[in-house]
């Protein structure tokens, strides 16, 4: 279930559905930033193509999932910057201000 492109909970067909759609907002609005983004989901896409559920098991499925948990967060924070002028800087100043 973790990596079947075809299973909508999956985390590979998950990684090509937010690939896809970035695509198509990019191309719809002329958008030039998220490049990197792409980039990232386009790498993870290609590990996700190549690993079998064998491999994962032996390396260890907690360490795989948090693996990809770290990616993903990653690839949340740049789209945060890309699109919505987020500054991770900006917000963990702002959380210890409020403290």
């Amino acid at each position: 279930m973790l990596l079947n492109p075809a299973f909508p909970r999956s985390v590979h067909h998950c990684v090509r559905e937010v690939g896809r759609l970035l695509g198509e907002v990019k191309s719809h609005y002329a958008l030039r930033r998220g490049n990197d983004v792409a980039e990232e989901l386009d790498r993870l896409q290609a590990v996700l193509a190549t690993l079998d559920v064998s491999t994962i098991l032996s390396r260890g499925l907690h360490e795989f999932l948090d693996t990809i948990q770290r990616q993903l967060i990653a690839i949340t924070r740049e789209l945060s910057v890309a699109f919505f002028g987020f500054n991770s800087d900006e917000g963990q100043v702002q959380a210890s201000n409020s403290q």
